[in-house]
């Protein structure tokens, strides 16, 4: 919090009054007078945020006024943070309204939230709404004059209670979500026959859950790719019975995808995978106070070097496998992709979760080891699991790095897992081989 009043230069903020005390904590240690107020949401704490709604608006802002849109910060959410420290990502207003064009596009096509004439739908959001997956939503729904339902305080019980009591016709879900309402035993005590769209985002979707998913919930699914840098998503598609693990679907309006060697930046086709590129109107300023890491994210031309790996299909489908980074070199320097690892994990029975990092050996070559979360009470030894693996793959693609059982897998606020925290083993260890 103190990296993003820092960044951002803000002067006032909006706290809810559960977080006051924690608020108040870091706004102390601020520069004096760097906070010009404090608006509170709930309880009876003032200045209360009704105040601030009661004010009379300020005149419109033109370029007149000096304000120009695409050069103009709009808002800054903060990214991921998996690989290291979150950066500020500057939103210029041309970007908010390039993906509000998008969307009305895809409601009036596509009947996202009905139809744009539609006031009917409920839209509710539980991942947190500093990110950019759920900011989207919110703009979009109330842009359509929809009503948006918050859910602070996320379990499976909550978000089950909310869509049966506020008739949600659309949820903004990640696959973590998908998976707890899956393995509530109160799923089938609740009617969720209002819902009639779940999006899933924010990280990698397995065929296992949305399969489960479907047998218990009637409405459609739609896979969602994107990046904060780039203020929206920028592919989807919906799931249906043909739909295939790492799938992302095809490219949205006003987006251009490429696919490059990540060594030598030269063009791929179909079917050959490197690092997806994207180039759009929606595409971020920068980030904040770091021109060279907003230059290495982003060419000349305009290219979103994204550091996700994959490819396209020849019916334009494009596949997800890895961030670039995750890859791992094993013997002979081969590329190894973690992600068909954990795929195949996921297909035991006993398993709950996986992830696979790669564990670097004195020549430098990586070992593939497997993170595992269980299913409750599941009779499995590690050394099961791992050749239940190595059965199934070529001597590269080995667990030779062995199997941990640990408890939970460190995640982002998300569900993205913190590959970093498994590399330098912070997580506890129950087994393993």
């Amino acid at each position: 919090m103190m990296h993003a009043m820092r960044l951002s230069g803000a002067s006032w903020a909006i706290v809810h009054a559960e977080l006051l005390d924690q608020a108040e904590a870091v706004f102390s240690l601020l520069p004096p007078n760097t906070l010009k107020k404090v608006w509170v949401i709930g309880g009876a704490v003032e200045p209360a945020i009704e105040d601030l709604v009661g004010h009379a608006p300020i005149p419109p802002v033109t370029q007149l006024d000096g304000l120009h849109p695409a050069s103009a910060m709009a808002q800054m959410p903060f990214s991921s943070g998996t690989t290291g420290s979150r950066k500020g990502v500057m939103i210029s207003h041309s970007n908010e309204v390039s993906r509000m064009i998008m969307f009305k596009y895809l409601a009036d096509v596509q009947e996202w939230l009905g139809t744009s004439e539609s006031t009917d739908s409920t839209c509710l959001l539980v991942t947190s709404l500093s990110h950019i997956y759920s900011h989207f939503f919110l703009f979009a729904s109330l842009m359509f004059g929809g009503k948006v339902v918050l859910l602070p305080h996320v379990s499976s019980s909550a978000i089950l209670r909310t869509i049966q009591e506020h008739q949600v016709t659309l949820a903004i879900f990640t696959p973590l979500h998908l998976k707890m309402i899956v393995e509530s035993p109160a799923c089938q005590e609740h009617d969720l026959s209002s819902l009639k769209l779940v999006t899933s985002g924010a990280a990698s979707l397995s065929e296992h859950v949305v399969k489960n998913f479907k047998k218990k919930v009637e409405a459609l699914v739609y896979n969602l790719w994107g990046m904060t840098e780039l203020a929206s998503f920028a592919t989807g598609c919906i799931v249906t019975q043909d739909w295939k693990s790492l799938c992302i679907g095809k490219v949205m309006p006003f987006f251009e995808v490429k696919v490059v060697d990540p060594s030598s930046g030269q063009l791929l086709g179909a079917d050959e995978p490197g690092e997806i590129c994207v180039r759009s109107p929606t595409t971020m300023i920068g980030y904040a106070n770091n021109s060279a890491a907003t230059s290495s994210m982003i060419d000349a031309e305009g290219w979103v070097h994204t550091g996700d790996y994959g490819y396209y299909d020849s019916q334009g489908l494009i596949y997800l496998t890895d961030r670039i980074k995750d890859l791992m070199k094993t013997r002979s320097h081969i590329q190894v992709q973690p992600s068909e690892l954990e795929d195949l994990l996921l297909q035991h029975p006993h398993v709950a979760e996986a992830v696979v990092i790669g564990v670097c050996q004195e020549d430098f070559e990586e070992m593939p080891r497997a993170f595992v979360v269980l299913e409750p009470e599941a009779p499995v030894q590690p050394e099961v699991l791992q050749r239940f693996v190595n059965d199934r793959v070529p001597d590269f693609k080995q667990l030779t790095g062995g199997v941990w059982v640990v408890e939970e897998i460190p995640k982002n606020s998300t569900g993205k897992p913190l590959k970093r925290q498994l590399k330098a083993a912070q997580v506890t260890q129950l087994a393993s081989c």
